[in-house]
């Protein structure tokens, strides 16, 4: 009797529900494929479904073989950004955004591993099936991806965590949440067009550990978004106005390797904004590029990487608190407009004497981008930069190990407190120099 009713019931459920609903979510037969676009233009962000709070990210936002690809908390910056690429055959490579023309990463399957738990990496361009990826449809916007060399597994979340900074995996396709990842476009951050170029694009980098969204200017952290209002607001003639905040982790980490990481996402970010700016907008629009803390360091390595159209667009470069300044006891010395804010700097910023001390070299290795000494040489008359001597950070003593090297820290935080005014009023003085009075 029990058979029979169970029979029955099995009859009753495929007559209201058709036979596809026993298949469980996520299979392949249940599931159509889906094509993105591989426009080298569209770039799209992968929710977990486990946790909608987090992104696929590449870890430290690191640009190199064997980095992590892991589910974070949702920032907006380009490690948590990926492009499709047709493989054929319905397989697509993934490119994560950090890439550039020396080295273009894909999503790898660990040396084409096949068992449960085989890690998910970034590598260069193989020639196996381990960074080919199937994708099927599942509604709603989710997504499962099936991986090309193992076409059982599915790429997935370990233990359906809802943590950060877990490293993701291949797994049996199981159709469970930890294997459903929202798949949607982001808005484009290249804003700039013929009809909407402005006179001057102030471009603001937020400071370390500052998130993506802060500051009253979003994206432009406390520091950054007062100074750069108050030089702004002293401009007397009229003209369009834009702000545009540079997309990058701002991580301060207690491993320096980390840190350089996160500058060298800023600086790519900001290469490609500028760049963009320039090809779209001539010499009609020219822009103003002001950080703080690791922000500074960024303009640093990011002006240093621009092409000669776009330096010259520059009207000026505001660096506040810069752990990379150049002190008096160097003889390659800061340049352009400097604020002391105290008694005079004699000291170099806090990664610079790190770095020397590290290194054990001689007063003049302190060159961290020597082509920024040649913008700097050409046009020192845009450079402004803000320090107070109390101030750890840019004004620092002797550091013989990373976790020492920040000196004091209290005033470093105090910029946009004490002295958003006289932080605009020598960012203004540079822009001023240059035609913006």
């Amino acid at each position: 009797m029990n058979r029979l009713l169970t029979v029955a019931l099995l009859a009753l459920t495929l007559a209201l529900t058709g036979a596809g609903a026993l298949v469980a979510l996520g299979s392949s037969a249940a599931a159509a494929t889906w094509s993105p676009s591989t426009s080298s233009s569209t770039w799209y962000k992968l929710t977990p479904r486990t946790n909608t709070g987090l992104r696929v990210d590449v870890r430290n936002a690191r640009l190199g073989n064997g980095t992590a690809v892991q589910q974070y908390s949702s920032n907006g910056t380009v490690s948590q950004q990926f492009g499709f690429r047709s493989a054929g055959n319905g397989y697509y490579r993934i490119v994560t955004k950090l890439s550039d023309s020396a080295s273009t990463q894909y999503l790898n399957v660990w040396q084409a591993g096949k068992s449960n738990g085989t890690k998910v990496e970034t590598l260069v361009k193989a020639t196996g099936y381990q960074q080919q990826w199937k994708i099927y449809n599942l509604g709603n916007g989710y997504m499962k991806l099936v991986p090309r060399h193992a076409t059982k597994k599915c790429l997935d979340v370990p233990g359906a965590s809802r943590k950060s900074a877990v490293q993701l995996q291949i797994y049996t396709c199981n159709g469970i949440a930890s294997q459903q990842f929202k798949v949607a476009r982001t808005s484009s951050r290249m804003w700039y067009s013929t009809a909407t170029c402005p006179n001057l694009v102030v471009i603001g980098v937020r400071g370390s550990n500052e998130g993506q969204r802060s500051g009253v200017i979003s994206g432009f952290g406390d520091n950054v978004s007062l100074a750069s209002r108050d030089a702004v607001r002293r401009i007397g003639r009229t003209g369009s106005y834009r702000y545009k905040a540079i997309t990058y982790p701002a991580y301060l980490s207690s491993d320096v390797g980390k840190y350089l990481d996160s500058v060298d996402a800023g600086a790519a970010d900001l290469k490609k904004q500028v760049h963009h700016l320039t090809s779209k907008c001539g010499t009609g629009t020219r822009y103003a590029i002001i950080g703080y803390s690791q922000g500074s360091h960024v303009i640093r390595e990011g002006v240093a990487s621009l092409n000669s159209a776009s330096r010259a667009r520059v009207a000026a470069v505001g660096l506040i608190a810069d752990p990379t300044r150049r002190g008096s006891n160097l003889s390659k010395r800061e340049v352009g407009r400097v604020e002391r804010f105290g008694t005079t700097l004699s000291k170099s910023g806090a990664l610079l004497e790190f770095m020397r001390a590290y290194n054990s070299c001689s007063r003049d290795c302190e060159d961290l981008a020597p082509s920024y000494d040649k913008f700097l040489k050409a046009a020192s008359s845009k450079v402004a930069t803000i320090c107070q001597s109390s101030d750890g950070v840019c004004n620092a003593g002797a550091a013989s190990a990373w976790s020492t090297a920040w000196g004091s820290k209290a005033q470093h935080v105090q910029y946009y407190r004490d002295r958003p005014g006289k932080s605009g009023w020598v960012i203004h003085e540079a822009l001023a120099a240059n035609g913006y009075k």
